[in-house]
């Protein structure tokens, strides 16, 4: 599958977005899945653009929970809720930078072994994006049926 959520590889893997966690070897498995015709550098496109989503919706997401935090009367600090949007488009932007440093070292030479600590850093990443994002979704849901 590509960043689109398209089948893309013959072993039909999740993207790298969609995972809790991989390793080096996983993430050079997985583009050695999509080193097929263009649809590598697709992936790097999209990757380019990734860079942008995270503020897009972090946006959005402020904007929900904010508005729904202060129908309830300001139950709580603001602080709380640009924390934890704010962990999320941090660490979905560190996700995406990470794996386009590592794609483009991959991309220059397939063969070559990709960077294990910037491999877990994108791991890592990808890991609290996912706990920030399932946070902050939880947190609008409460808000808004306390509202």
């Amino acid at each position: 599958m590509n960043s689109m959520g398209k089948k893309s590889t013959s072993q039909g893997e999740l993207p790298l977005y969609r995972r809790f966690g991989y390793s080096a070897h996983e993430m050079k498995k997985y583009w050695n899945g999509l080193n097929n015709g263009n649809t590598l550098e697709t992936e790097w496109k999209i990757l380019r653009l990734d860079l942008l989503f995270p503020f897009f919706y972090g946006s959005a997401l402020s904007v929900s929970l904010l508005s729904a935090w202060s129908r309830l009367g300001e139950p709580f600090p603001r602080l709380w809720i640009f924390f934890v949007v704010g962990a999320a488009v941090v660490s979905d932007w560190i996700e995406n930078a990470t794996q386009l440093f590592l794609m483009r070292g991959y991309m220059n030479d397939p063969n070559a072994e990709l960077n294990p600590a910037a491999a877990k850093v994108a791991s890592l990443a990808t890991r609290m994006k996912w706990v920030f994002i399932v946070a902050s979704w939880g947190l609008l849901l409460i808000l808004v049926f306390m509202i």
